[in-house]
């Protein structure tokens, strides 16, 4: 989740991280991404909130992605254009 807030401060603009709700993990993403943004001192301009797949629909794209990925075969082989593998 570091890597992702890196990732995002790096453009230098306002933005929002946008999280799928898991409620067992929320204190800890909370913790963690409080400790990342202050970090790197932009708790001003680079917020994150948690929200369930029924109200933001742009979050089943990655569940698309992972179903398509660990089904395999011709699965993975079309979506292997669009997918960046990042060692962090």
């Amino acid at each position: 989740m570091s890597a992702i807030v890196d990732d995002v401060a790096a453009g230098d603009v306002e933005s929002l991280i946008v999280l799928d709700q898991d409620d067992t993990l929320i204190q800890f993403d909370r913790r963690l991404l409080y400790r990342s943004v202050h970090a790197i001192g932009r708790e001003h301009d680079l917020h994150y909130q948690h929200r369930r797949s029924n109200a933001e629909q742009l979050l089943g794209i990655p569940d698309a992605f992972a179903w398509c990925w660990a089904r395999g075969g011709q699965w993975r082989q079309l979506i292997r254009p669009a997918v960046t593998v990042k060692t962090i």
